[in-house]
């Protein structure tokens, strides 16, 4: 799994875990979470890492890069690298069906947003 994977199912992550769900997938995505969380964490600090790096601006100070500069493409293609890495989280032990099952149980839908977003980090179909 790539870490892009991760950081693009961030706002996905959130919606479904705000869904019914039994108390046996309930738990499965929480301490499947508290690893995607830890990947997600890295990811921020090497983002903010850059933003600094490029700017010039001493951490901890506020700090921003305007769209459609030469620092902006220059911080999209140096965060762009970092998350085309892969990483050692291991998918959801489920499938993407079996999860739309348990959440449809409860009366949850899942928009087709989520479910494409949820895709990469769950167990491959057989």
């Amino acid at each position: 799994m790539k870490l892009i994977d991760i950081w693009n199912a961030q706002e996905a992550l959130s919606e479904v875990k705000k869904l019914r769900k039994s108390p046996k997938v309930s738990y499965d995505l929480m301490k499947h979470m508290k690893t995607l969380n830890a990947e997600i964490d890295i990811c921020e600090a090497e983002r903010l890492r850059l933003v600094y790096e490029i700017t010039g601006v001493e951490p901890g100070q506020p700090v921003s890069i305007e769209p459609n500069t030469q620092e902006y493409e220059q911080f999209l293609k140096q965060f762009s690298e970092f998350l085309q890495q892969e990483c050692e989280v291991k998918p959801f032990p489920m499938t993407l069906d079996e999860l739309v099952q348990h959440v449809s149980v409860a009366g949850n839908t899942l928009s087709e947003d989520i479910l494409f977003r949820m895709e990469p980090l769950m167990k491959p179909a057989d």
